[in-house]
């Protein structure tokens, strides 16, 4: 049975976001973002995701179409006909040689902004080997003569962009987003404005779970290592006060250590999220990671408050402190971690992943895995 996600790229738009595409036994069932990109960052509009429906448009040409009426006009029948890719190529090729030979000039190429893969190889390498410079692209009312004109008189710019890292509402009129904010927002957003690529990392329900769990454990601790100081200096004794915050807080460092897995175990959907994981595992950040959050932070106080509500253990009082002030530091290495291990989402240019990560490099960026350049 064949079953495969193909990643491809959305070419509904100007946008060319990054989809994967389902396919079953030959048949496309269904296109989605993909989150490993930059455009779109696994976000598709409903456009892209209605792709099948013109993939599988009943009136959709699949094979090549020659006029066999010569004569033109309103309500006349051009008589298509259907003919092979073979004589439909060997007719232009014809054509093209019978141009050349007479003068290449006479070829003029006209086309239009939203095919712009085709228009850029026509535009920069077939027409100057062809030997014109013929070259005629406008949208017309849409784009030249009307966007470009007054951009250009405003702004002393053809490109017009809002301003989205400023901006709290943005309305638009008659057009998707892409379109109307010139070529591509999400090229504009993330590549143009390169201080704005995401890290994944940070982009999980999960993470603000994580501080809120953290920040409720090291402000028991605080709470427990001003009293116990307090008592000590003024022979006050707050042994209920205190049983009762260590054993909340053994439960907090016991969900905050089964969030810190979850939130690890989650992170692997994108080569970014990967990376940054790997930071904290194995990587620059281990130490900190391992030592300042999970021994220090997690490990030793849940250890010690458990014994300083079970059993009566000699210096109690010291032991207390010893457990709050590690918690404590173990909060400050976990926001530590967190941040410095954020890695943004790589760049995808000229067809290869160029990594951008926060800190120094990771060998899982590397660009184009098995002797790429670097």
């Amino acid at each position: 049975m064949d079953d495969a996600w193909i990643p491809s790229a959305c070419s509904l738009c100007y946008n060319q976001c990054g989809i994967r595409v389902h396919k079953k036994n030959g048949v496309v069932v269904k296109i989605e973002g993909n989150p490993e990109s930059p455009l779109g960052m696994g976000r598709l509009c409903p456009k892209g995701l209605a792709g099948i429906m013109l993939l599988y448009d009943p009136h959709r040409l699949k094979v090549p179409l020659k006029r066999t009426n010569p004569l033109k006009g309103i309500h006349v029948d051009p008589g298509w006909v259907e003919i092979t890719w073979e004589e439909a190529l060997a007719t232009i090729t014809e054509k093209l040689r019978k141009i050349r030979a007479e003068d290449p000039r006479k070829l003029v190429l006209a086309g239009c902004v939203p095919s712009l893969s085709p228009l850029v190889f026509g535009m920069g390498i077939f027409m100057p080997a062809f030997g014109s410079s013929n070259v005629f692209v406008s949208n017309g009312h849409q784009c030249g003569n009307a966007e470009h004109l007054l951009a250009a008189t405003l702004h002393g710019a053809l490109t017009t962009n809002p301003d989205l890292e400023h901006t709290n509402y943005l309305l638009v009129f008659g057009s998707h987003c892409g379109t109307a904010a010139y070529y591509a927002t999400m090229i504009y957003t993330g590549l143009l404005l390169g201080a704005i690529r995401p890290i994944p990392f940070w982009s999980t329900p999960i993470l603000p779970l994580l501080f809120l769990v953290s920040s409720l454990s090291t402000g028991l601790m605080a709470v427990d290592l001003l009293l116990t100081v307090s008592a000590a200096l003024n022979g006050n004794p707050a042994d209920g006060i205190l049983e009762a915050l260590r054993m909340a807080d053994l439960f907090l460092l016991a969900l905050e250590a089964t969030v810190v897995v979850l939130y690890l175990s989650l992170a692997h959907a994108t080569v970014a999220t990967r990376a940054s994981r790997a930071l904290l595992t194995v990587g620059a950040l281990a130490r900190r990671f391992w030592g300042g959050v999970v021994l220090a932070g997690i490990v030793v106080p849940f250890i010690l408050q458990l014994l300083e509500v079970t059993y009566p253990i000699p210096g109690e009082a010291a032991w207390a402190m010893v457990s709050s002030s590690l918690g404590l530091l173990g909060g400050l290495f976990l926001r530590h971690v967190v941040i410095a291990g954020g890695v943004k989402s790589p760049l995808n240019a000229a067809g290869l992943l160029f990594a951008t990560p926060s800190r120094g490099p990771h060998p899982s960026l590397s660009p184009l895995a098995g002797g790429g350049p670097r």
